[in-house]
């Protein structure tokens, strides 16, 4: 067995989370929060890295700022849930509080969440877990 069976075989029973922030801050208090309760974490500042992520690694939940320095996060998530191959993937946008229009414009873009900064990390962790566990009952046998 070589390296990559092995690491696909130890994340069957880990949820796969991307979380794609320009603070840094943010993506390592987040990835200490979802490693210390079973998560894989993978993690970037950039949207486009983030997008090339999503594809290759097919998470089973990604977590998005709007506010990303190389492209909109709303834009990401609407770029994921547009692609065939990841569109079943929830998107979680986050923001600091945005108004109303932000929030339709997630929802729109196909948004499964949306969460104001600062959030609870018990709120963010059920709305990853429910998120997750919403995409998994609609997989068919």
């Amino acid at each position: 067995m070589d390296f990559e069976q092995a690491e696909m075989i130890e994340n069957l029973d880990r949820n796969n989370l991307l979380i794609v922030d320009s603070d840094i801050r943010v993506l390592a208090y987040l990835d200490a929060t979802f490693t210390h309760h079973g998560f894989r974490v993978i993690k970037h500042t950039q949207g486009q890295f983030g997008l090339v992520s999503v594809r290759r690694q097919l998470p089973d939940c990604v977590l998005v700022e709007v506010d990303l320095m190389d492209m909109c996060g709303i834009e990401l998530c609407r770029a994921i849930v547009d692609d065939a191959a990841t569109c079943g993937i929830p998107v979680i946008v986050m923001s600091r509080p945005g108004t109303q229009a932000t929030v339709q414009r997630a929802r729109h873009a196909g948004a499964h969440f949306f969460l104001a900064k600062p959030f609870d990390p018990k709120v963010m962790l059920h709305l990853v877990n429910d998120a997750i566990a919403e995409s998994r009952s609609w997989i068919c046998d």
